[in-house]
């Protein structure tokens, strides 16, 4: 029986803040391994688009967790949890120290607090769902899930349509909202959680966002979308921001630099909604706003992580 009882450190925070460079620098000082927990970078078929490390980096530090699933497979927070588990005990084993980076709260609030066994759906439930959602569009479906279940809405996108389902699957089933599910933790890992937020100023992740979707561009984002939209079309990996707008420049319905600048505010909206969510569900040992200070925030770091050891 392996011995978890050991460090492991959350870097989270809204999307362009700088968490995989802090990831990056710290990996490097205390022999760490980076393990994804983003709900997109889990795909393969869209690296660029979804941010993912490139080849280079990923030889300079491990990675678990990126490119992990094919796109046609079906992800969720429970089996990201039950991967990133292993992942966890596996480096520790290794006498290395998983970091944890991603922008997907619920994801790490489900490893961090647990989660509930949520019962099995039966499939007239599901099957009931989904003909709504078919007849009555996700709109209504969404407008339904928020009022019985508001606690929710800064965590889930109105386009997400198979979060969306599943959350009202199990509020038609169960009368008890996700929100409610998630706050009855069980399957304790004895893990010693250190938690850091990455939250620069809005104005900092603004032009981050600009940056960095213009440097997917460079980097060749709009070949990737065209050789992977027939594999990606109808799974979640078409809901990425950018997927839609690259394909309607590809497909002559959108000029390039207007494309980009629709996906740059989408990314930016995306931010702004788990900036929220972090505020208001993420607590963490230590905050930073600016990454120039990483020298500084390592030295306190060492001090923190000694003195919990």
């Amino acid at each position: 029986m392996i011995n978890i009882k050991k460090n492991v450190i959350i870097i989270a925070g809204p999307t362009a803040g700088g968490k995989s460079f802090l990831a990056s620098y710290l990996a490097k000082e205390i022999n760490g391994v980076i393990v994804n927990a983003d709900s997109m970078q889990i795909y393969k078929n869209l690296p660029i688009l979804t941010s993912q490390p490139s080849e280079v980096e990923k030889k300079k530090i491990p990675h678990r967790l990126y490119s992990f699933f094919d796109a046609s497979d079906i992800s969720n927070a429970a089996i990201w949890r039950e991967q990133a588990i292993l992942s966890i005990k596996n480096i520790i084993q290794n006498n290395k120290i998983p970091i944890l980076v991603g922008g997907t709260g619920m994801y790490l609030e489900f490893l961090y607090k647990g989660m509930s066994i949520i019962p099995n759906i039966p499939s007239v439930i599901r099957d009931k769902v989904q003909t709504d959602i078919k007849e009555k569009g996700l709109d209504f479906i969404y407008d339904l899930l928020i009022k019985a279940d508001p606690r929710i809405k800064d965590s889930i996108d109105k386009n997400d349509t198979q979060r969306i389902s599943r959350m009202w699957e199990i509020f038609v089933f169960t009368g008890i909202g996700f929100s409610q599910w998630i706050k009855k933790p069980n399957l304790n890992n004895k893990l010693n959680f250190i938690k850091i937020l990455v939250m620069p100023e809005r104005d900092i992740i603004r032009k981050s966002c600009n940056i960095r979707f213009n440097l997917m561009i460079e980097n060749g984002l709009e070949r990737e979308v065209a050789m992977n939209r027939v594999s990606v079309k109808d799974t979640r990996l078409s809901k990425a921001i950018g997927f839609q707008q690259i394909c309607d420049f590809l497909d002559g319905k959108m000029e390039l630099n207007k494309a980009i600048d629709k996906s740059i505010i989408l990314t930016r909206q995306y931010a702004k909604r788990q900036s929220t969510w972090f505020k208001n569900r993420f607590k963490p040992e230590v905050k930073i706003k600016e990454l120039s200070e990483m020298k500084s925030f390592l030295k306190q770091f060492k001090l923190f992580s000694n003195s919990i050891s």
